[in-house]
């Protein structure tokens, strides 16, 4: 790309900005830069101003995040640390003397509580059909002892584009005589499937094209362009070349093309026989990997190629487990018989798979990857009048076009919810299970054809034959609550009842007399107050350090000059210390720490405890607000009187005064205060807002920051002006002096 062209005009250089210096000798875009310099140093002042307001919105966001983060995990309904539930420092263990039921709730509605039977348990509808899906025989295409195959395909090349790496891959099924445009295309195709390479109105960045015989890279985009990598195949066939490291990279609207014509085809002839001793195969029966290698062969034939594997895979795997024949259409075909044994290539080297037309995992079983006519299954599926494979489940009708792959008929069924079922499918049993998402008598399993299409028979077999519905069942369970009996029946086999949460499984059918012993969880409840007490702490210490940081005068943000000569590295640590020290001794955060520590000191009256009480106290000559938990005092004191310490934290001021807040009901308004609700108000936010929320960029730092960004196009503006105006009156210099060069020439020659 060229930002200028240079010409001869009266001995002086035209550039983009002006006549050069070449008549007076001056250096004019250095003088010009120089006589620009006090303009670019204002507006380098501007910039670093606005940075250093960027750097200091950037930590008031993370010590905001550090608020939200606190309150969520202690303050918030949803979360399970909170401080407010009654969990928190009310922990209970419950024993079933039947380890399939398991109980939690109230403590006190399950000491009085009993499951006398298990009637029944809440099972699935379901049915496994007997119906195998699959042809166990997969063969291979046509074998030839030569053949044409792309110099290109599968061949890959690296393309920088701006700071980033894209690595397009010719598909493996392009045509050997594909021509130039062929190829083409196929690039742009792969092109397409990048979605960073795509402009605002649709085009891509990155365009190939054959200009005459000779591929280009066309630049659509805005950003420099270079190759960075390519595979042999390409560099040899296209003639294209990777980029040199410095320089070589294309602009916006530049081609960079190959150094030549592409070669007139881009296919070569492979011996069957060399593409074999070169190459493996990797079987796999039921489960027992043996690699086949054709080291010391010469086969150029089928039926050459067809004894050779029934020799290597009875040695691999015992004569008569895999049969090896010739296909009708010249290939080879195995067959593991009609039994439950899981037989395929595992790997096969690309070249040889090329060849043969075998790939890696395919198995004697569906390819579910696959397309209905292509999957492997060993009845043909036939379509409805309106050209479509459909079924019915649970009378939702599936409609399925012909390129659709077995997966995307399982995937679209199992996702629907109104159909209520899940489709699997075993490749031991090469069988379908249908079960119904749900448990309960309610729900159902009911797979038909529908309009001539027979895809539910192909894939299920026929009802009553093949398979037979288990109709789903509810939970029936006779209790005894406080002495009286009763009966309860439920669809699932998890469900609450008068307080009681109960889980069941299969195991529990036909459990009898089972009944739960209720204890206290003390570990628990300390170890709560251990970890609450311990992010408190780190909250308050990340505060105070930020307050404590110094800033380094030394090292002002970068300007985009500046980063041009140092490298990415030296780049991040010179920013890392720019950042230092952004909230040194900043009012606001003094106020938030000491929002914070006076929340957690405070007395709460009518709480009958106080902090120091429980074994939490102060550290001596900090004055963060960090603290210490003896553990063994809190357990003593909630021993004596677990009440008063779930009052200090918890008790509320609806019928009283703020003195009267529990600890986490201050916290909680200490918290607001500062940053709101989930950081979206609050002093903090109001000051440098947060991401993805309506204070983003209403904010008081960011209107300064707009207030800089003013003031620095405005000088920008300026500073072309200025450019213009000098360039104009070198420009004007050179004229005249060319002028006068051209006079005294004139006059020389009148006196020879």
């Amino acid at each position: 790309m060229t930002s200028s062209t240079t010409s001869s005009i009266y001995g002086s250089s035209v550039t983009s900005k002006g006549i050069g210096g070449l008549m007076s000798g001056l250096d004019t875009e250095s003088l010009v830069e120089q006589m620009l310099q006090s303009t670019q140093i204002k507006i380098n002042r501007q910039f670093q101003a606005q940075q250093k307001l960027a750097y200091k919105q950037e930590s008031y966001r993370e010590v905001i995040s550090k608020f939200v983060n606190f309150s969520d995990k202690y303050l918030s309904y949803a979360s399970k640390t909170n401080i407010f539930s009654s969990d928190f420092f009310k922990s209970t263990n419950f024993t079933s003397s039947n380890s399939s039921i398991n109980v939690s709730g109230d403590a006190t509605a399950i000491k009085n509580f009993m499951i006398n039977k298990v009637n029944s348990v809440a099972t699935n509808s379901r049915f496994t059909s007997t119906n195998r899906v699959s042809d166990t025989v997969f063969e291979s295409g046509a074998i030839t002892s030569t053949k044409d195959v792309s110099t290109l395909a599968g061949q890959s090349m690296t393309i920088q584009y701006g700071s980033n790496l894209y690595t397009l891959t010719i598909g493996e099924n392009l045509d050997p005589y594909a021509n130039l445009d062929a190829v083409v295309s196929e690039l742009n195709n792969q092109v397409s499937k990048v979605d960073a390479l795509k402009n605002a109105d649709g085009s891509y960045k990155i365009e190939f094209i054959n200009d005459g015989g000779t591929i280009g890279i066309k630049n659509n985009g805005t950003g420099d362009m270079k190759i960075n990598a390519l595979g042999k195949g390409i560099e040899e066939a296209l003639k294209l070349k990777v980029s040199p490291k410095e320089g070589g990279s294309t602009g916006a609207g530049d081609i960079l093309k190959a150094e030549e014509a592409a070669t007139a085809t881009f296919f070569k002839t492979e011996n069957l026989s060399d593409i074999l001793k070169a190459g493996q195969i990797t079987f796999d029966y039921n489960s027992s990997k043996k690699t086949i290698r054709f080291d010391n062969t010469n086969i150029s034939t089928a039926d050459e190629l067809k004894s050779y594997l029934q020799t290597e895979l009875d040695k691999a795997y015992g004569v008569g487990k895999i049969t090896v024949s010739k296909t009708a259409e010249g290939g080879v075909s195995f067959d593991a018989g009609s039994g439950n044994n899981l037989f395929g290539i595992s790997s096969i080297d690309r070249d040889v798979s090329r060849h043969l037309g075998l790939t890696s995992s395919t198995y004697n079983r569906i390819n579910k990857n696959k397309s209905i006519t292509e999957a492997g299954l060993n009845q043909i599926v036939s379509k409805s009048a309106d050209n479509k494979y459909k079924i019915s489940v649970n009378n939702i009708i599936f409609e399925f076009d012909e390129g659709t792959s077995i997966n995307d008929i399982l995937n679209k069924i199992n996702n629907d919810v109104d159909a209520g079922v899940r489709i699997t499918h075993s490749a031991t049993t090469d069988t379908f299970t249908v079960v119904s998402d749900d448990t309960g008598a309610h729900t159902k399993v009911k797979i038909e054809d529908v309009d001539g299409s027979n895809l539910a028979s192909v894939l299920f077999g026929t009802a009553g034959t093949d398979y037979t519905v288990t109709n789903g069942t509810d939970a029936k369970l006779e209790v005894t609550m406080n002495g009286s009996t009763s009966v309860i029946e439920r669809s699932t086999n998890t469900f609450s009842f008068d307080g009681i949460n109960i889980e069941l499984s299969n195991a529990s059918l036909n459990a009898e007399n089972v009944t739960f012993n209720v204890s206290n969880n003390t570990d628990s409840i300390v170890e709560n107050m251990a970890k609450f007490i311990n992010d408190y702490n780190e909250l308050v210490t990340y505060l105070d350090n930020k307050i404590m940081e110094t800033p380094n005068k030394a090292y002002a943000p970068l300007t985009d000059a500046q980063k041009k000569e140092m490298s990415e590295s030296q780049i991040k640590a010179w920013e890392e210390k720019a950042k230092a020290g952004m909230l040194y001794s900043d009012r606001t955060m003094y106020s938030a720490l000491y929002d914070l520590r006076n929340a957690m000191t405070d007395v709460v009256k009518g709480a009958g405890a106080m902090i120091q009480d429980i074994g939490i106290s102060a550290v001596k000559g900090d004055y963060s607000g960090k603290l210490i938990f003896d553990e063994n005092k809190f357990r003593e004191a909630y021993a004596n009187n677990s009440e008063a310490i779930e009052k200090l934290f918890t008790q509320s001021v609806e019928n009283g005064t703020k003195a009267e807040q529990g600890i986490a009901y201050k916290l909680k308004s200490a918290i607001e205060r500062n940053v709101g609700t989930r950081g979206e108000k609050g002093i903090l936010v109001e000051y440098s807002g947060t991401k993805n929320t309506s204070t983003e960029k209403v904010n008081y730092l960011s209107e300064r920051m707009e207030e800089y960004q003013e003031t620095i196009d405005k000088l920008k503006v300026k500073m072309e002006a200025e450019r213009k105006k000098y360039w104009s009156k070198f420009t004007a210099l050179e004229k005249a002096l060319a002028s006068m060069n051209s006079q005294s020439s004139w006059l020389s020659s009148q006196f020879q």
